[in-house]
């Protein structure tokens, strides 16, 4: 995982995957060392420990505490000293104001829901970094994917019921717990599922890019719901495992 550079004594994370899927948040590092013996004069000498090396997330980010007398989010008081502003992180914590609105931000560099109940709703927003979902909470709010990342819903389920625009990019879902995106998807670019929960997809869609479903041990790994047909044009489909 991590790779001693001499010449500085820096150490550098090999591979990044999992902290940018938000699913690692602190690595267990042993350390190991041993004297010279100064040339065999002595016997060598030797110690391990280990550190845990935590990992904090340097983007500015405004934590809703929904403290306010109303629920939308230009509410200084709705949020802890750092208050929102376009291309911060955005972090749900607690209950109070669980349904609240987004009046003001038009993107985000990453949301987070760290709470149940939430049902958040409001103007548009592009959000470039991802996603992440602790609790059974509805996003209402119309998306637009605006760079490759990642969502992650590790408990749930996720209710995504505002409209998903993919500009392009890979879309990640590890659905951990179930997913349910009932506003419909629109735009190109990749959308990649995984995680042994199931993905819904329901709504209108004209998403004209990949989905790729690849979900060992799921019973149901993707389910299609509503009252029009699966149009596909110029593009395959690729199905193996179990089919009903």
């Amino acid at each position: 995982v991590f790779e001693l550079q001499p010449a500085t004594g820096n150490l550098l994370l090999r591979s990044n995957v999992f902290v940018e899927q938000a699913q690692l948040f602190s690595i267990p590092l042993q350390v190991a060392a041993q004297d010279s013996g100064y040339d065999g004069l002595y016997p060598l000498r030797q110690a391990t420990t280990t550190v845990t090396v935590n990992i904090v997330d340097s983007t500015a980010t405004a934590y809703w505490t929904g403290s306010g007398t109303g629920s939308t989010w230009s509410e200084g008081a709705n949020w802890l000293a750092e208050q929102p502003a376009n291309g911060k992180g955005l972090w749900f914590n607690g209950s109070s104001q669980p349904t609240n609105e987004n009046n003001m931000l038009t993107w985000a560099q990453f949301v987070r829901l760290n709470a149940s109940g939430l049902y958040i709703c409001g103007n548009p927003l592009a959000i470039l970094n991802g996603f992440t979902n602790s609790g059974v909470n509805t996003w209402a709010v119309d998306t637009t994917i605006a760079g490759n990342q990642t969502w992650n819903s590790s408990s749930g389920p996720l209710y995504v019921v505002g409209g998903i625009t993919n500009q392009g990019a890979t879309w990640n879902l590890i659905a951990s717990s179930e997913i349910r995106l009932g506003g419909g998807i629109s735009g190109t670019g990749v959308i990649r599922k995984t995680g042994a929960a199931r993905l819904l997809v329901g709504g209108t869609n004209s998403f004209e890019g990949e989905m790729s479903i690849g979900t060992a041990g799921s019973v149901n790994a993707l389910e299609l719901t509503g009252t029009g047909p699966v149009q596909m044009s110029g593009v395959d489909l690729a199905l193996s495992g179990r089919f009903s």
